[in-house]
């Protein structure tokens, strides 16, 4: 083979090595690219930061972008509780209410594609603490929010409207949340998504569960009604989810969770105690003492309506006896006295689940064998036992805090009983928990889910491929680039054979 040959023969090697090399190189960009784009759109996620009275959770919510009859089928990818106390914690320092959430943002980041983020909305919905504050001092509850919409603005996650996703949520949109977190959990809503886990549901004909909420602040209850039971109800919000339209009534009391309740309580015995001296509380165990400032115990929104009109400075010694009967008579007085309560004007259903300070009082009544599920005379039995308990034996028991547990149980078995008119019989077929089927209960999965309806899916038709079109395109990709290299080395081979051909003819005889 003469020189010229040789030559010609490795030019058209490189020639063909260059352009397997690229054709490879960019079918392998192109298949990867198109690939990264379907994967990217059929997932989706959303945030959402629960601001509670006394903590705030961040939840990471993740759901395929092909949705279920219009609705996310929502799961739980991550969750993070942000460092400190609740929103109202910062009233003192509300610049940096919004920092407080850094770290949590900035972990939900770390959990989803760089790509996912700029699609991936947050919402922060502030709860009764909240909305106490805003009825206490509007001015410090707007700034503490503005200092919280500033973070999540920079935060990098998608914002379309502000005012919209961070927003201090009415009781009703938090009763409704949770309504749907129920029903979602427990596959009453279209979807079976724990056929393996048969956790024990509440026992009923209706077709859905009911769902009751205390928390710190305030507490709600939300069931399904019929249409024929609109009319003469207030509260009633329509719902479309997963093809289905459903009409929920929900009622959301402030100033009636946990919290707020004991200090309405205890200023209903201040004030008949003559605002001095020794108040004597029927729902503390005997043995129980401590000392409240007078200021203290009327700085709340829930109980200045008990203040004494005259400014009273000074202690009160709260002295515990333990009164069963005395103790009811003052749940009674609370919910007949207070302006923050009305009648229900609804029948409850047979199907409940109870959550929060409802499902940790049954909880911890049954310490020594905790149950979920509880009939009525246990309950009240439990319930009188320990409140005829002494202070020095109940702190004995590894609980959170003993010294809640009467007044917290009178006033459920009241809350119930005589408030929401639950028969004594229909005790036992309520779920007291805070999970369904090993998934968290709470407002905020049910609103993530809710929100999927409105929250438009990033399908790029266009570029769909499947996996086996994935996989076809991206081995012929390799085989391009295996060949351009195999090209290449005999360009390479057939050069060197040139050079050393050419220096032969150079050398002298």
């Amino acid at each position: 083979m003469d020189r010229y040959q040789r030559r010609k023969r490795t030019n058209i090697y490189v020639a063909v090595s260059i352009i397997f090399l690229i054709l490879g190189v960019a079918a392998l960009g192109v298949i990867c690219g198109m690939y990264y784009a379907t994967q990217l759109a059929k997932t989706q996620f959303g945030i959402i930061f629960d601001a509670g009275s006394s903590h705030t959770t961040m939840y990471l919510y993740e759901w395929e972008g092909e949705k279920v009859n219009g609705t996310g089928d929502v799961a739980e990818r991550l969750v993070c509780e942000v460092e400190g106390g609740g929103l109202t914690d910062y009233t003192d320092m509300p610049e940096e209410a919004g920092s407080s959430l850094t770290k949590c943002l900035n972990m939900a980041a770390h959990n989803i594609s760089w790509a996912s983020k700029q699609f991936t909305p947050v919402y922060l919905g502030a709860t009764a603490g909240m909305r106490l504050l805003r009825l206490k001092d509007v001015s410090s509850a707007e700034t503490i929010m503005e200092s919280v919409k500033t973070e999540v603005k920079g935060s990098g996650f998608q914002v379309t409207d502000i005012d919209q996703q961070v927003k201090i949520l009415s009781g009703q949109e938090e009763g409704i949340g949770l309504w749907v977190t129920a029903n979602f959990l427990a596959g009453t809503l279209g979807l079976k998504l724990f056929p393996s886990q048969s956790q024990l549901l509440p026992t009923g004909t209706e077709e859905t569960i009911g769902s009751m909420d205390l928390g710190g602040a305030s507490t709600q209850i939300s069931f399904a009604t019929s249409e024929n039971a609109v009319a003469p109800l207030k509260g009633v919000v329509e719902l479309s989810l997963f093809s289905r339209d459903l009409t929920v009534f929900s009622n959301s009391y402030l100033c009636f969770g946990a919290t707020e309740m004991r200090n309405q309580v205890l200023a209903i015995l201040t004030k008949e105690a003559g605002y001095q001296g020794t108040v004597l509380h029927p729902c503390y165990v005997r043995g129980a003492e401590t000392d409240m400032e007078y200021s203290g115990i009327f700085a709340s929104v829930c109980t200045n309506s008990y203040a004494s009109s005259t400014i009273v400075n000074g202690t009160i010694k709260v002295v515990g006896v333990g009164n069963n009967s005395e103790c009811e008579n003052v749940m009674a007085q609370l919910f007949q006295h207070s302006p923050y309560f009305t009648d229900l004007g609804a029948t409850v259903p047979q199907r409940l689940v109870g959550r929060g300070a409802l499902a940790y009082a049954v909880k911890d009544l049954s310490w020594q064998n905790p149950v979920s599920q509880i009939n009525y005379t246990t309950f009240v039995q439990l319930m009188n036992d320990w409140c005829l308990s002494n202070h020095s034996d109940i702190m004995q028991i590894d609980i959170y805090d003993p010294t809640t547990i009467c007044i917290n149980t009178h006033y459920i078995h009241y809350l119930l009983s005589k408030a929401y008119k639950i028969e004594e019989d229909q005790w036992a077929n309520i779920l007291f928990s805070n999970k369904l089927n090993g998934v968290s209960l709470g407002w905020s999965l049910g609103y993530m889910a809710n929100l999927t309806s409105a929250i438009p899916h990033a399908k790029l038709d266009l570029y769909e491929i499947s996996l086996t079109v994935f996989i076809v395109v991206l081995i012929i990709s390799l085989v391009l680039v295996i060949l351009a290299i195999i090209a290449f080395a005999l360009a390479c081979q057939f050069r060197r054979a040139t050079y050393r051909a050419l220096q032969q003819v150079n050398q002298p005889f």
